[in-house]
């Protein structure tokens, strides 16, 4: 982030001391104030936009000690779930009204949800492997398409254990209805003993 506010010192002199040549050090008119700041305050505010938007997408994909890569990949009409650090792998299908519990939401409960930990940094690698979809939970306001052939990344952590539901908000064919996403964040131990039967 110093080198971005060295650049930005750097070119502000330039652009300072280019304008009193070129009015050839004579006393600035209010025209000539006016360009300055015309200029100046743009620049201050494209460089403080891009210091933000630089350090956010820094952190978005930087892994920490306590993250965990998820690779989510969509298809006719499932979501694979891979556990990159377990090698573990789980797909997730809509869940059948019969096996329901009393008052859980249908078309959003899986058969197999996304076991996440909370206060996790959890980054998802989101592709697909046959046609557009969006793996969309709005409750945490995530959407990202998923592209064949293109890996997206997004990173979230989930402070709050519970179920979280989505669907998939792309067209992808005639059972487009049944991709649901349900997502359950559950603490960090319960995580580990779920991976553990799981594998």
């Amino acid at each position: 982030m110093g080198e971005i506010w060295g650049i930005f010192i750097i070119v502000s002199l330039i652009l300072i001391i280019s304008s009193c040549i070129t009015t050839r050090w004579n006393i600035p008119t209010d025209r000539d104030i006016v360009e300055r700041i015309s200029i100046i305050i743009p620049l201050f505010l494209l460089v403080n936009i891009g210091v933000a938007t630089f350090s956010s997408l820094y952190l978005e994909n930087k892994r920490t000690k306590e993250s965990i890569i998820l690779k989510v990949i969509g298809s006719q009409w499932i979501w694979t779930y891979e556990y990159c650090d377990y090698s573990l792998e789980t797909e997730s299908f809509l869940a059948l009204n019969s096996d329901l519990e009393i008052g859980a939401p249908s078309l959003l409960y899986c058969s197999t949800p996304c076991i996440i930990p909370i206060n996790t940094n959890v980054i998802f690698k989101l592709g697909s492997r046959d046609v557009l979809h969006a793996w969309t939970i709005p409750t945490i306001g995530i959407k990202s398409d998923c592209v064949p052939g293109i890996i997206f990344n997004i990173s979230s952590i989930f402070t709050i254990s519970g179920n979280y539901f989505g669907i998939c908000r792309e067209l992808c064919g005639a059972n487009h209805s049944l991709i649901a996403i349900h997502i359950q964040a559950v603490t960090p131990l319960q995580f580990i003993s779920w991976v553990k039967l799981s594998l």
